[in-house]
């Protein structure tokens, strides 16, 4: 049993959006064998709400309060200075002073960063063996977003992932191990930095398929449309190209033929780019729910039109682990051990895309798609069967 300092840049509970679920499941892992202390950072109001359930988990958590404008001078000012904006989001003095005094009262064995940012926290970690969780690389993300987004946030973006890239390679060279979600991850990154190749490994993330679970959902009532359904943050970049390419280049197209589709689009934080989408009646968009389990439910087919794509993404999982046909890009299946036409189908263009969907809304797609993706999530995707990796990991890294 080690002594362990997770550090998370995120409220890791409740898990439910993409950030919060890998660090939700791998800190319960973590929890039930071995002794936690937690340091998170909130920026939205009511994010200490489960503090309770954290502490049951941990012997010490603390949850340093952000505040918007701060951030946002910190990010200005890092921008000024050369320094990466997104390291200096997740800047914070009161979270760095417990960091320091749980080291020295603790000592803690490990200390665990989730998410690159938050290795700025394990700078002084004394004896402690690190381990930083990168999940993806975040800089090529934003190497990415300079290749796509217009003038001047194209060269904003570029200047970023070059900062960030640095910070990411420091990061991982003052570790004793980096987990990413997927090879492709890995590999990317150690293409980009090969000095740390020798400290690279893959944690691929699961589902909670108990909970994510049709027979747990109440069926939904029956439909006069065919629900076309996408689910995720919907002010969070990706999701928004996501369902902007999707709305207005390839349900056209199924709604040519199938002029019944519904477009349903699920999640918290809809952009104004996105709520313009609904002013037709084709398309819904919902907004945060209590639980998107009924609206996997009731989607006849579940889309991830992901252009851009980092990681894995838990929303195809989910689709799956609900037992729902899905048509995805190649990138939102990065990771994930569905085969195309088998657990799920896979389109690159609008007319593949469109074509897929419209097969599986008149029922000439293989029925047995929505079946065997369960099945596949269950043998493939179960929670502590990857996280045994972590396990093996410390045991490897944890001083003696």
């Amino acid at each position: 049993m080690a002594k362990i300092l997770f550090l998370s840049h995120r409220v890791p509970y409740p898990p439910d959006k993409g950030e919060k679920i890998r660090a939700y499941h791998i800190l319960r892992h973590l929890a039930e064998r071995h002794d936690l202390w937690l340091g998170t950072l909130a920026l939205e109001p009511g994010e200490d709400t489960h503090l309770g359930r954290l502490e049951a988990m941990c012997h010490g958590v603390h949850i340093a309060h952000q505040r918007p404008i701060a951030v946002l001078a910190a990010i200005a000012a890092a921008g000024l200075a050369g320094r990466s904006m997104s390291v200096a989001a997740f800047a914070n003095a009161e979270l760095e002073r417990w960091c320091r005094e749980i080291m020295r009262a603790v000592g803690p064995d490990i200390v665990f960063a989730y998410s690159s940012a938050m290795a700025q926290y394990a700078r002084d970690h004394g004896p402690a063996a690190v381990i930083v969780d990168f999940v993806d690389v975040d800089s090529e993300k934003y190497r990415q977003y300079g290749a796509t987004r217009p003038p001047p946030l194209n060269m904003l973006y570029r200047s970023e992932a070059q900062r960030l890239l640095k910070f990411e390679r420091a990061a991982a060279l003052g570790a004793n191990a980096c987990l990413f979600v997927s090879a492709s991850e890995r590999d990317l990154f150690a293409m980009r930095a090969p000095e740390t190749t020798h400290l690279l490994h893959v944690v691929a993330n699961g589902v909670d398929a108990a909970y994510f679970n049709p027979a747990a959902v109440r069926a939904p009532a029956a439909e006069s449309a065919a629900i076309i359904g996408f689910t995720g943050r919907m002010d969070y970049h990706p999701n928004v190209d996501a369902v902007t390419w999707f709305a207005r280049a390839i349900l056209p197209r199924v709604r040519a033929v199938v002029p019944h589709a519904r477009f349903e689009i699920v999640g918290s934080a809809p952009t104004p780019v996105v709520r313009e989408l609904a002013r037709g009646g084709d398309i819904i968009v919902t907004g945060a729910v209590p639980d998107v389990r009924p609206y996997y439910a009731r989607a006849d087919v579940c889309v991830a039109p992901l252009r851009i794509a980092r990681g894995i993404q838990n929303k195809v999982l989910e689709a799956m682990a609900m037992a729902r046909p899905a048509v995805v890009t190649p990138a939102a299946l990065d990771g994930i051990a569905g085969i195309d036409g088998e657990h799920v189908l896979v389109a690159t263009d609008e007319d593949a895309f469109a074509h897929k969907v419209i097969a599986v809304l008149q029922g000439t797609a293989p029925p047995s798609l929505g079946p065997n993706a369960r099945a596949r999530v269950l043998s493939h995707h179960a929670w502590d069967a990857h996280l045994a990796k972590v396990d093996a990991i410390i045991a490897a890294t944890a001083p003696r």
